[in-house]
């Protein structure tokens, strides 16, 4: 069941039921769920009991998009080379503009795909493939357990800078895409970075 909270009379009220029964993933500091283009994406796995009985498999793997103007729900398909369940839990973001699936591979490599054209399956193009040996060793700090445990943030407009977030550490890292670095980002206060999200100008008053 979906509800909706209308601001106008401050009531809630539902909406139709998901296609298909769903379950979405929750983290301890993040939910997944990303809005784009007036739309609500999550990650879901289909037929939950029969993953309780049996495990996870990768077609059990789903994006359910929420459109918030025709109230109706749609299943986007991941990339067909996520073919390997990985050992910690996939995300999703939004980067440039564009729905994006991130997860571990095979514990060597953080891989990020991009949805460029947004509902469209054939559309989904490898942005970032980065191996953790050479690209989040830092000195007198290893990242052995927690590097699999990345969420992408934002990145740059030219493409050049990749944040992301520390889902075991809760702290950020800046990713030079050029050279092929990176660094933590220096700030003494305990932020929730994982908890972060882009900025949207809105006319709508909440008074």
């Amino acid at each position: 069941m979906v509800n909706v909270l209308s601001i106008g009379n401050s009531s809630w009220r539902n909406i139709q039921r998901l296609l298909l029964p769903l379950y979405w993933f929750q983290s301890y500091n993040n939910s997944v769920c990303v809005n784009l283009n007036g739309t609500i994406n999550w990650l879901a796995l289909r037929n939950y009991y029969d993953i309780y009985l049996n495990g996870i498999t990768v077609d059990e793997y789903v994006i359910v998009s929420l459109d918030l103007s025709t109230e109706s729900d749609t299943q986007l398909l991941l990339p067909q080379v996520f073919d390997e369940v990985p050992c910690y839990q996939p995300t999703l973001a939004v980067l440039m503009d564009c729905l994006c699936f991130s997860y571990d591979f095979k514990r060597t490599h953080y891989v990020i795909w991009q949805m460029k054209d947004f509902g469209v399956h054939e559309s989904w193009i490898e942005l970032f493939k980065i191996t953790y040996q050479n690209s989040f060793s830092f000195d007198g700090y290893g990242m052995e357990f927690e590097k699999f445990k990345l969420v992408p943030l934002h990145l740059s407009e030219n493409g050049d800078t990749l944040i992301l977030a520390n889902d075991d550490l809760s702290e950020a890292i800046v990713y030079n895409c050029r050279d092929n670095t990176t660094a933590k980002i220096g700030i003494t206060n305990q932020i929730f970075w994982l908890q972060a999200r882009g900025y949207v100008e809105s006319l709508v008053s909440t008074r």
